[in-house]
């Protein structure tokens, strides 16, 4: 495996023409409708920017991994702004509504680039301009002072990981932008032709997650805080505990799911049980 590189900014990396031609074969035979959605508790402008949070809540209730993020998130002293996606708004938690500042739903189609899509576009709206930090919860923390990783960030948009794997990207489970300014929407609506999203993960991958840097770079400094170049790895799957040690604010949660087998349960739990984070059933 390559060595894990510090600060690093952005170099874009050539897709193959193999790719472009899947990327639109996937918007043809793969895209559909942008998912319903709807404002529960509308975002404002605010001096301080935001915290942008999409949570996958299938049943609507939050876990107990929900609620130590959203703890975490508080003392960043920037208001709260979520998405979730379920099946209903009425059957999510009250309890989130209790937590945040802003609250939107969004149907489950379209995975959490719909939801990005659908947030930002609303906190670009409401608060032009501002600084936001964007995540999802597919990774448990944050841990340790995710406020000094990110405080007087060197680019524009500046991500916590970079992967080599199918074209030099940021991870997109946590990026901060420094402004939310009309190049960021522009870069990212470019992402969704015809306002459609995709039906399925790899398209998600492949036609969003991967090409979104790359566009965001065509106006802006992007760049992150770790880097593997390794073409076939991924720095938050293969070296979790070394990034941790470095002090890396977030551990994957499909570490004890989709990817299990990559790393031991027993390692994965006492890394939670070591930032106080509650343990996962």
């Amino acid at each position: 495996m390559a060595r894990l590189e510090r600060d690093w900014a952005f170099v874009p990396s050539p897709p193959a023409a193999r790719r472009r031609l899947r990327v639109a074969a996937g918007w043809l035979l793969d895209s559909r409708r942008m998912p319903r959605h709807a404002a529960l508790a509308p975002a404002w402008r605010s001096a301080h920017g935001w915290i942008a949070y999409v949570l996958y809540l299938p049943d609507g209730r939050l876990q107990p991994a929900h609620h130590f993020t959203l703890q975490r998130l508080r003392a960043l002293n920037r208001p709260i702004c979520a998405m979730a996606s379920a099946p209903s708004p009425t059957v999510l938690d009250p309890a989130l509504g209790m937590q945040v500042d802003a609250l939107y739903w969004k149907a489950l189609p379209g995975y959490d680039f719909s939801a990005y899509r659908l947030l930002l576009g609303e906190l670009h709206r409401h608060s032009p301009d501002s600084p936001v930090l964007l995540l999802n919860d597919s990774v448990w923390g944050p841990f340790g002072d995710l406020a000094a990783l990110l405080r007087d960030q060197p680019w524009d948009v500046t991500g916590l990981t970079a992967s080599a794997r199918v074209e030099n990207h940021l991870q997109s489970y946590c990026l901060s932008f420094r402004a939310l300014g009309g190049e960021v929407m522009q870069a990212l609506d470019g992402l969704f032709p015809a306002g459609r999203c995709m039906r399925s993960r790899i398209e998600v991958i492949l036609g969003q997650e991967t090409r979104w840097s790359r566009r965001l770079a065509q106006q802006l400094s992007v760049g992150s805080r770790w880097f593997l170049a390794d073409p076939q790895g991924d720095p938050t799957l293969d070296a979790p505990f070394e990034l941790l040690a470095q002090g890396m604010p977030f551990i994957k949660r499909s570490l004890r799911g989709r990817y299990a087998d990559r790393h031991s349960s027993q390692a994965v739990c006492e890394a939670l049980a070591r930032h106080g984070h509650p343990l996962p059933v």
